[in-house]
């Protein structure tokens, strides 16, 4: 013989009602993963609303590099930030972007990865070779890394648009993930 739980389900706690535990609506677990799925989508519209306006001016890569980049002359674009990167004592962190920028259009991802991972060592202060990175890593479906990785940027440049845009998108891909989870739970 089971014992049922009573609850109360009063608004007014002065008049309490009770209620058999078989009487209390269900939360399955599809409805569970709709409600994590609408709180980051709910998460990805205050991160828009966050965002003050302010365009933080990114590195752009120096104009030799960026004239490569921009001509598609990707192998010139990553032998020159190559160059850059090697021969100088404190290299401009725009080198390293045009670097990383040549690698992914090679499709030399994993090399890109490392690339902007060493940018962050040397610029630990620089948003945008974790923005870089977190596209990367977003590409490949890793999106909580993606995400933690974007949220840093934005810890260092809270007004960084191109960041707050990805981040945005992070947490729609976050959001489809849970719910396309929900829909394959069967219901109980």
């Amino acid at each position: 013989v089971s014992q049922s739980r009573y609850y109360c389900a009063s608004p007014n706690p002065s008049v309490p009602v009770w209620l058999r535990t078989s009487d209390l609506p269900i939360m399955n677990i599809k409805s569970v993963f709709r409600f994590i799925a609408i709180a980051a989508l709910l998460a990805a519209f205050i991160s828009l609303i966050r965002f003050d306006g302010q365009k933080e001016k990114p590195i752009a890569p120096s104009t030799p590099l960026q004239e490569l980049l921009s001509n598609k002359q990707y192998e010139a674009a990553l032998k020159a930030s190559s160059d850059i990167i090697r021969k100088s004592a404190q290299p401009d962190p725009s080198a390293y972007l045009a670097k990383g920028i040549a690698q992914v259009a090679l499709n030399q991802r994993q090399e890109a990865i490392a690339t902007y991972q060493k940018a962050i060592k040397e610029f630990p202060d620089s948003a945008e070779p974790y923005n870089n990175l977190a596209v990367l890593y977003a590409s490949e479906g890793n999106f909580e890394q993606a995400r933690q990785t974007l949220e840093k940027a934005m810890q260092l440049h809270g007004t960084y648009a191109i960041a707050y845009k990805n981040l945005t998108s992070v947490y729609a891909k976050l959001a489809d993930q849970a719910y396309s989870k929900a829909l394959e739970i069967p219901n109980d």
